[in-house]
């Protein structure tokens, strides 16, 4: 069972992992329902990923919209939602540099093709061995073996792509907090 829902804060998300504010898939991965009578078929279901960030690129284009001139991180899901066109991108990203009250850790992640890693940026302040995750979703959905020691350059290409998006979106990381004393302290990606 989900640590979330045994310490009874939130809800179980089995077969997934984790919970809120959580990178594993229990805490970011959630179903999208929309209905637009004459413009979406009913009954219409697609298991495509897609991020909360799409949704602004979503509605400016349904309202008729166009570009704002500035640059957004998500895709409009119009041809997804009214037919069978999947957005335009390769990958998905998160970034969550910094502790919730749930137990998450500051982390990124990247969701490109079957496969999803995990940064953990308290492992690279604190200098742990354990910065990478690597899952394979289709094999793997409940996110219970690590491959990052067994695909090392799959590992590597993710963490690339993952350091040149934060870079280009100008994302703030975590520093090291001189009076944090992690000693006795469960991480939350431990507990389970």
């Amino acid at each position: 069972m989900d640590w979330t829902a045994t310490e009874g804060q939130i809800a179980a998300n089995d077969p997934l992992r984790a919970g809120k504010a959580d990178l594993y898939e229990g805490g970011i991965r959630v179903p999208l329902i929309v209905r637009w009578p004459g413009r979406i078929p009913p009954g219409r279901v697609s298991g495509e990923p897609v991020n909360s960030v799409d949704l602004f690129p979503t509605l400016l284009e349904a309202a008729g919209g166009t570009e704002t001139g500035k640059d957004t991180d998500g895709v409009s899901l119009l041809p997804l939602l009214t037919g069978p066109v999947v957005p335009g991108r390769d990958a998905l990203f998160w970034h969550y540099p910094h502790y919730h009250k749930f137990g998450a850790f500051p982390s990124s992640a990247i969701r490109k093709g079957e496969y999803k890693l995990i940064e953990w940026h308290e492992a690279g302040i604190y200098g742990s061995e354990n910065r990478y995750e690597l899952y394979d979703l289709v094999d793997d959905l409940g996110e219970s073996r690590n491959l990052a020691s067994v695909l090392p350059e799959k590992t590597r290409e993710l963490a690339a792509d993952l350091e040149n998006w934060r870079r280009s979106m100008g994302a703030q990381m975590p520093k090291r907090n001189p009076d944090y004393r992690p000693e006795g302290q469960p991480r939350a990606r431990d507990r389970e």
